[in-house]
């Protein structure tokens, strides 16, 4: 996985949880310790299994142990690296263009699977993640969250996106649905 997801939650952490943040480093797995330590580069790939240990563990010691968390960081990590120049398309291109560009970077920031978007009517879309080999709750919640805050960015209100089929429950693919209300 990209370092850009870990650093984002890096930085939300720390900076959401400050008093927190060294307790939770030294209960991090060493690989993922050493990330957390420093340098994670943003455009390097890491371990997917270090991505697990962060979430889990940050959503056990500072959240409520029920993944809340993780989608709370995915919707941050949407913010922190929505790329300097699609900063602008974000904010006057549709929410068409935004998530079938969202869907067109997966395999930017992930070693195996790719993503689809289609657009069932208007102010709904369905995003779907195809052959990932690691499927994992914490990304599932962490792509929710990511989602939504994509939305976000573009001004978007009553921005709502539920999981709605997962692979771990034996669905052929992972998948999103998500509305919203205009800007």
């Amino acid at each position: 996985m990209k370092g850009s997801a870990f650093t984002a939650r890096f930085n939300y952490l720390r900076s959401r949880f400050p008093d927190r943040w060294d307790g939770l480093v030294r209960i991090l797995d060493p690989e993922t310790r050493a990330l957390a330590e420093g340098p994670c580069l943003k455009s390097s790939w890491y371990p997917f299994s270090c991505f697990v240990d962060l979430n889990l563990k940050a959503d056990r010691l500072l959240g409520k142990g029920d993944l809340a968390l993780c989608r709370e960081m995915g919707r941050e990590a949407a913010k922190a690296n929505l790329p300097t120049l699609y900063r602008i398309f974000y904010r006057v291109g549709s929410p068409e263009f935004v998530l079938d560009k969202v869907a067109s970077v997966w395999r930017q920031h992930h070693d195996t699977g790719h993503s689809t978007v289609v657009f069932p009517g208007p102010n709904r879309a369905s995003y779907q993640v195809h052959e990932f080999a690691a499927p994992h709750p914490t990304l599932c919640r962490s792509l929710e969250g990511f989602l939504h805050g994509s939305l976000e960015v573009m001004g978007l209100r009553d921005i709502a996106v539920h999981h709605v089929h997962c692979r771990l429950d034996g669905a052929a693919v992972c998948e999103y649905e998500g509305t919203w209300t205009p800007r």
